[in-house]
């Protein structure tokens, strides 16, 4: 992409439906903080600038867990919305010309791909502000997508101030956002809203729509990309489609499993062809498996390295080890 870009990654949400003292966004998808899926979606953008929004009640947590990541943060220091979140982050993004990405840090399994997708559409089609919509099989709870009687988009309409008619719709808001430099001035435009006392981003669209800036709604991604996490059974939704995009990987790389559904496997381990693996096995951190192996049950395997023709027995626990090829 030669335009520049810059990412705007809002983590100040409290989390508290999560009934947890764990910062929301940091909540693990295998053996991962779904933060990081967000961050590595990201990162293969090659944005000039990653900015990262938090609260005072987590920036702490979360300076010291993206201490090893190419981030800057910004301070939402009242929560007061997502439009306020993004104003917070007025300051890392001075000077900078290019187009801003804005998404949630707790939708961990949205692709670099579909954001890519995104971009590219937006920037053929000259606008200035894009949002990412997609069809949701029950959209309850989705801010509607509205439009005129010539497609073009007006507004969203979130779910509690929604006609009957309107929540028919089933097109809705993804929470991923595109804007130019000029777009942005409009946050200070968004008003308070009276029922919640917050500013609402969701608005920004009506607004740039009657100052008759060219705004675009692009619906793209698989619905599971959108899936944002703020309870603990959306946390396992989550991990098990996770569980199951991973598992689909390996099987099309000729790795064969006894039980698809009982293997854990971390984004970061790599798997050799024609290794064969038992229920119950764990495979962690940075581990790698050679090819023509087999893993029998209940066997964890942590940031270790396994050569080409090995035989783990069961309820084996390796942990930092490396183990030569052609072993039993």
């Amino acid at each position: 992409m030669k335009k520049a870009i810059a990412c705007v990654v809002l983590a100040a949400g409290q989390g508290t439906r999560m009934r947890s003292t764990i910062p929301k966004v940091l909540h693990k998808l295998n053996g991962i903080p779904m933060i990081h899926y967000v961050l590595r979606a990201v990162s293969g953008l090659g944005p000039e600038r990653v900015i990262v929004v938090a609260g005072r009640d987590n920036e702490r947590v979360l300076r010291e867990a993206l201490k090893t990541e190419n981030v800057q943060f910004a301070l939402q220091k009242t929560p007061l919305g997502t439009a306020h979140a993004l104003m917070s982050a007025g300051k890392a993004l001075r000077g900078f010309q290019g187009d801003v990405l804005v998404l949630n840090g707790d939708t961990p399994l949205v692709s670099t791909m579909t954001l890519r997708k995104f971009i590219t559409r937006h920037r053929r089609a000259r606008k200035s502000l894009s949002l990412l919509s997609f069809i949701a099989g029950d959209p309850s709870g989705y801010g509607r997508i509205l439009r005129d009687r010539s497609g073009t988009p007006i507004g969203i309409r979130e779910e509690k101030d929604a006609t009957e008619e309107e929540r028919t719709i089933e097109e809705v808001n993804s929470g991923i956002y595109l804007f130019n430099p000029r777009t942005l001035t409009l946050l200070k435009k968004i008003g308070l809203n009276s029922k919640k006392g917050e500013y609402y981003l969701t608005d920004i669209l009506e607004i740039a729509s009657q100052k008759g800036l060219g705004c675009g709604v692009c619906c793209s991604g698989d619905e599971w990309e959108f899936l944002g996490i703020n309870t603990t059974d959306e946390l396992l939704r989550a991990q098990r489609i996770l569980r199951e995009k991973t598992v689909r990987y390996w099987l099309e790389r000729d790795v064969s499993f006894m039980d698809e559904t009982a293997v854990y496997i971390h984004p970061d381990v790599v798997i050799g062809e024609g290794t064969h693996i038992y229920p119950n096995v764990y495979l962690e951190g940075g581990t790698s498996i050679g090819s023509g192996c087999v893993i029998y049950p209940d066997v964890r395997i942590t940031d270790s390295t396994v050569g080409d023709g090995v035989t783990i027995k069961d309820s084996s626990v390796i942990e930092s080890a490396e183990i030569q090829g052609n072993t039993i």
